[in-house]
């Protein structure tokens, strides 16, 4: 995609050498930049794990063979389709033909910006299409992935970038202008601003220690409708020793979900707590900042009684433990390591 307003320019140029009437014939006609595609599954080849059937997807013995025959481990397969700002993006997603032997089954999705918009059934074959306008000042990056259980379930994502609609575009929900992270003692500080609104009912902030797999750490509300600036701001109090990726998941009032570009930052205090306690209506929230020993949470009561237990493994960030049902009172949450650590947060329901 990178390079794609050097066409546009080199048009501009020969327009003002073009006669008048051709020109403003010209000038009618939309710009479509060239198609690409790309392909996603976990397809095997020679050995090589590829972007889905890349290279030998015509031999249907290339999906199935190598004893990949009844490997039904579930893969993730992602990637992007950039949409520069002002620009029409239509995009196509269908199964590639050579190598669908057994078809998206009932585990299997595909889904675009976030949302599940296929689930298989039966064998099915893929095939969906969108448009999106970004109405907005900098690059959207349209995030798809398929979820799958078997090594020949590819798709190819085919996508042509144009100044002029199509037909059937939708726009972006917001305008976002900027969007920043920053770190200010022991906490993260984000913020970011919007030049339009359309029913946007409000914004969730995601947070990720890896860059794929995004959790809701807080909400900010939109102001619904709006043509004017607005400035928003959240603090991540607790955030990760090391990256930490964020991104905004935008809500429209009817629920329609749009999500917006990662941004990383990095975090690195050797003096802030290891461990956060964070009650909610539900129960407390336990977060550590990098990986600990496995071992788990223990609810007691004020006369020492044990209300409920909760393990985490070695890999954790985090666990929960429910308070749900508890009568209002004095209780302690213990985390319990198994290399013998032990840390003790009190509170009151």
């Amino acid at each position: 995609m990178g390079g794609s307003d050097t066409p546009e320019y080199t048009f501009a140029k020969k327009m003002k050498a073009l006669p008048i009437p051709l020109a403003i014939c010209l000038w009618f006609f939309p710009i479509f930049l060239a198609a690409q595609s790309f392909k996603l599954g976990s397809e095997i080849t020679n050995g090589i794990t590829t972007g889905g059937c890349e290279t030998g997807c015509a031999n249907a013995g290339n999906c199935t063979d190598n004893g990949l025959l009844g490997d039904h481990s579930t893969t993730t397969a992602s990637g992007n389709v950039t949409i520069p700002a002002g620009r029409y993006g239509s995009v196509s997603i269908n199964s590639n033909s050579n190598c669908t032997a057994s078809g998206f089954d009932s585990a299997d999705k595909l889904v675009v910006n976030g949302v599940t918009v296929f689930t298989g059934f039966g064998n099915s074959t893929v095939s969906y299409s969108l448009c999106i306008y970004n109405n907005t000042a900098s690059s959207f990056d349209l995030p798809i992935s398929i979820i799958v259980n078997r090594r020949d379930e590819t798709v190819t994502v085919s996508y042509t970038i144009s100044t002029s609609n199509p037909g059937g575009c939708t726009n972006l929900p917001i305008e976002l202008l900027s969007i920043h992270a920053k770190v200010i003692n022991e906490s993260i500080a984000l913020s970011w601003s919007t030049s339009t609104e359309k029913n946007n009912d409000y914004m969730a902030i995601e947070r990720s220690v890896d860059g794929e797999n995004f959790s809701e750490i807080g909400r900010v509300n939109g102001v619904g409708y709006s043509v004017e600036r607005h400035d928003y701001s959240f603090v991540d109090r607790f955030p990760y020793q090391g990256v930490n990726y964020y991104r905004l998941r935008q809500v429209d009032f009817d629920g329609t979900v749009t999500y917006h570009k990662v941004i990383a930052q990095d975090f690195n205090n050797a003096s802030v707590n290891t461990l956060g306690f964070f009650p909610d209506v539900n129960g407390i929230q336990v977060q550590f900042r990098s990986p600990s020993a496995a071992g788990r949470l223990v609810l007691i009561d004020a006369a020492g009684r044990l209300i409920g237990t909760q393990a985490f493994d070695s890999q954790s960030y985090g666990a929960k433990i429910s308070t749900n049902g508890l009568p209002k009172g004095y209780y302690v949450v213990q985390v319990r390591l198994d290399d013998g650590k032990l840390e003790a947060w009190p509170f009151v329901k």
